[in-house]
């Protein structure tokens, strides 16, 4: 879990050419979960939160089922 931001990170820059907010929305993605990476920008925080509930959703339907 706390290498997967940087893996991630390396994957999508081996494929694309990624500005730094795409870079940064990359590699704090997993906040807070890895701490020490705060969002920078406004769009890292919204993918942050975004990811944390699409998981809870996932996680409390896979549960129902």
């Amino acid at each position: 879990g706390f290498r997967h931001p940087y893996r991630a990170l390396a994957n999508a820059c081996s494929e694309h050419s990624l500005n730094k907010i795409e870079k940064d929305i990359i590699l704090k993605h997993m906040f807070p979960l890895t701490f020490y990476l705060w969002p920078r920008y406004k769009e890292s925080y919204a993918v942050s939160r975004i990811d944390k509930r699409v998981s809870l959703y996932e996680t409390i339907y896979r549960r129902k089922n």
